[in-house]
């Protein structure tokens, strides 16, 4: 281990000790400032909600240095300041914290400034050029700690579990668990021999990944022998957590810091895709501090908008929300995480669609239903038939309310005012621009609510002929009128009207030249299943669609008229494995999304599609968004061993996520070949009993069919050792001490220690959806895997592709026995 390892662990304990008790002493002083000038309850000179807001920016600047003290820092840079022609200027320190907070005599600086955003993705020998209002400054990063642990700040003692330290010029990584201890002089001589030990540990987990896996067997590569080098799941560096917000990559940073739009992450298994999406949502969080806003072009004023509580994220399977929440909370989040079958439910009984007598239908939507353009025909179909409605009503007369003003006013007196008011004049204008616009396409069903909500009323200046009575009467009239345009708008009544209309074929036949039969039949059965009372989840959320396209922009509610309120609520918006949603169901999620940043951030990848009608384009998902989307590609794969990733990376050229090899050199990893299937069962039941107690297990086979048959071969043998198998669903996946079995579908956005796929044959090899899934279950472990085929079964495309390039090495099984 080096001696400047030795000193920087030194003073990163030293600089805890400090912060323990200065931080303790700044907020203690800060509430009893705050207290002292609460506007509440003191009074001075000036504006009273002037003083509030100041008060109400304190205070969330003294938050987010609580936040300092409960999350401490994940990384330190120390830097070397040049100038233009490389001469030294000094040497620095700076201190990476979550928070948008800055802390000067520990050097902490806050994550959002230009200078923490651009210096959390730093790499150790890296020249960095960084714009500050000073002006540009020139550093060369000379080394970096990165910090795991390091919480929990204002208590006595605090410790850092685990630090990597790198420096410069040397590719050696020193790594000390548990660093005060490591540092504390030991109190007896027998002491000294433990003290030792995470020294020795340092220097051979110090060893880079290439030379590591040099002084390991082939095999070994993808089953270690030796397990206890391996940091698992369990432990604190281990899981997805919110370290990564402290040490980024570039391309990741430039996702996370741009805080208006849509921005889409795409990436290949292992990148960080969904720690992208959530540290975006952080980043954006951050600015409730009142910190560092104008950087990047934000209205100070609007500090209040930044809370995370008003934020919220989707995501494709309950398995996942348990996940993202608590690294939500880590990262101080209180935003809500729902998986889209939640959220599709949760709206249709709000909005109270397809109530009694209608029944769920277990049918699935054709594809071709599941797309925004369908949507635009049914929403130009809904437009015809509202306009219709909307002319016949003022065909009608108007009638006199039944109030105290309606009795007052005389009839031939009404009969003059509705002549005045209703056959004629503005508000009849008014109204009739809106029937002809949704007639003829100038006016669209998007924010619709909205307009009735202006137009259909009378202002004091119309109305300034009449008494106080009377107007009082009229404008009740007209309120009435109002809400009865506004109940034509009832999702579940225009879903059943435009699928009657006789023009909806033509309307489809338009959009859709080169599908004209297709769509029309299509339709017909709709309209069909609906005659019989039967609703499919894609009926909802179709319908769903049709309602926030016609409440965008309405901004408040109405009594008994449930579906007419907006559904942009959301200061921010994250998507999850966009791959697998339908337009319709990615278009619904983003409608959340106020109008004020639009802030949308979409993770997924097409090599791990696997549903069918799946989205791939997201800008067709997105048509109300004007501003162009911002791309992003991570193709780094931070979860899995080199190894393994390179694995990976040979199954993911199978895959509709086009892959192109970037290496020739042969992964060379075991398949193990077998005859019966219960020889290869004993086989990866007695590897996983060997593994230690706290490993995380997966056992992954393409169908339920499948996934039962290998459980019930596995379980005996698996309960005897007590690793408690278990046939998991979506909500159970992330149980821990557990050994899963389970599809792709359920295990897709997951990681685990080991992974088996028994049979590789299994997976279909005509069909895209199955290899994309074989691809979601190699990429799944992050240490080991055991895979395994039928011998009779090589002709497989991807076993007999593989195995020719040298990715696979068959194995048969009774050689393995033979040996074991």
């Amino acid at each position: 281990m080096r001696e400047l390892t030795r000193t920087q662990a030194t003073n990163e304990i030293q600089v805890l000790d400090k912060i323990s008790d200065g931080l303790r002493d700044a907020l203690r002083q800060n509430y009893d400032d705050l207290r002292a000038n609460n506007p509440a309850v003191t009074r001075s000179e000036g504006d009273i909600e002037i003083a509030a807001k100041l008060h109400n920016i304190k205070l969330s600047l003294n938050e987010a240095l609580e936040e300092v003290g409960r999350r401490g820092y994940g990384r330190v840079i120390f830097v070397r300041q040049e100038d233009d022609a490389g001469n030294v200027l000094k040497n620095g320190v700076y201190r990476v914290s979550q928070a948008n907070a800055s802390l000067p005599e520990a050097s902490i600086i806050a994550r959002n400034s230009p200078l923490g955003s651009q210096i959390a993705s730093c790499r150790v020998g890296e020249e960095l050029e960084i714009r500050l209002p000073g002006g540009e400054r020139y550093f060369v990063v000379t080394s970096l700690v990165d910090i795991e642990g390091a919480v929990q700040l204002l208590r006595p003692n605090p410790d850092i579990k685990l630090a990597r330290f790198q420096i410069a010029g040397d590719p050696v990584v020193d790594v000390i668990r548990g660093v005060r201890a490591f540092l504390e002089p030991p109190t007896a001589p027998a002491a000294r021999v433990a003290d030792e030990q995470p020294v020795r540990e340092a220097r051979d987990v110090a060893l880079s990944k290439p030379e590591a896996e040099a002084t390991r067997g082939a095999s070994d590569l993808f089953w270690p022998s030796d397990w206890s080098r391996v940091v698992f799941a369990d432990e604190p560096d281990a899981a997805l957590g919110s370290q990564f917000f402290t040490r980024t990559t570039r391309e990741q940073e430039d996702a996370i810091r741009t805080v208006r739009g849509v921005t889409a992450v795409h990436g290949i298994a292992g990148t960080g895709k969904t720690s992208v999406a959530l540290g975006r949502l952080k980043f954006f969080a951050n600015f409730r501090s009142g910190e560092h806003m104008r950087d990047y072009g934000l209205n100070p004023n609007d500090w209040a908008d930044f809370d995370s509580s008003d934020m919220i994220g989707f995501v494709l399977s309950p398995s996942l929300v348990q996940y993202l929440k608590q690294t939500a909370e880590e990262l101080e989040m209180r935003m809500k995480i729902m998986d889209f079958e939640e959220y599709r439910n949760q709206e249709r009984q709000s909005r109270r669609l397809f109530g009694r007598p209608y029944k769920r239908s277990p049918d699935t939507n054709d594809a071709i239903q599941q797309t925004v353009l369908w949507l635009k025909v049914l929403a130009d179909a809904v437009c015809l038939h509202l306009a219709e409605a909307m002319e016949a009503t003022l065909r009608e007369t108007l009638s006199k309310p039944e109030t105290p003003d309606g009795v007052r006013t005389s009839d031939a007196r009404w009969q003059n005012m509705e002549g005045q008011f209703w056959r004629s004049g503005p508000l009849r204008a008014r109204i009739l621009g809106l029937a002809r616009g949704l007639k003829g396409g100038s006016n669209g069903l998007q924010g619709l609510a909205a307009s009735l909500d202006r137009d259909v009323r009378l202002s004091d200046h119309e109305t300034a002929s009449l008494n106080d009575f009377e107007r009082r009467a009229l404008r009740e009239a007209v309120l009435n009128v109002s809400l009865r345009f506004f109940r034509l708008l009832n999702p579940t009544e225009l879903y059943l009207e435009v699928h009657k209309r006789p023009d909806l074929s033509s309307l489809l036949a338009k959009n859709f030249p080169n599908q004209v039969s297709v769509v029309t039949e299509t339709a017909a059965q709709t309209a069909r299943r609906l005659e019989e009372r039967l609703v499919t989840d894609g009926d909802v959320v179709t319908a769903l669609c049709l309602n926030a396209l016609a409440c965008d922009g309405f901004e408040r509610d109405i009594k008994d008229i449930p579906y007419v309120r907006t559904f942009s609520d959301r200061i921010a918006v994250f998507i999850d494995e966009y791959q697998d949603f339908s337009e319709q169901q990615v278009f619904l999620m983003g409608y959340r999304a106020k109008r004020k940043y639009r802030q949308i951030t979409v993770a997924g990848d097409l090599g791990q599609q696997l549903h069918v009608g799946g989205l791939q384009q997201i800008s067709h998902a997105l048509p109300y968004v004007a501003e162009p989307i911002r791309q992003i590609v991570l193709d780094t794969n931070f979860r899995q061993s080199q190894p393994l990733a390179r694995l990976s990376d040979s199954f993911r050229a199978f895959t509709t996520g086009e892959a192109e090899r970037l290496e020739e050199q042969p992964v060379g990893a075991p398949m193990h070949t077998f005859q019966d299937r219960a020889e290869l069962a004993d086989f990866v039941a007695t590897r996983i009993n060997s593994l230690p107690g706290t490993a995380s297990v997966v056992v992954i086979s393409p169908s339920a069919e499948t996934t039962e048959a290998w459980f019930e071969l596995m379980a005996p043998s698996l309960e005897s050792s007590f690793r408690n198998p278990i046939v998991s669903d979506r909500a159970r996946l992330t149980e821990r001490l557990k050994t899963h079995f389970t599809t792709p579908l359920q295990a897709k956005g997951l990681e685990f220690d080991v992974a088996v796929v028994p049979d590789i044959s299994e997976f279909n090899d005509e069909d895209l959806l199955q290899l994309n899934g074989l691809y979601v279950a190699v990429s799944r472990p992050r240490h080991a895997i055991t895979l395994g085929c039928r011998d009779t079964n090589l002709a497989h495309r991807v076993v007999k592709q593989l195995c020719q390039r040298g990715d696979l090495v068959p194995a048969p099984l009774s050689a393995d026995l033979a040996v074991a």
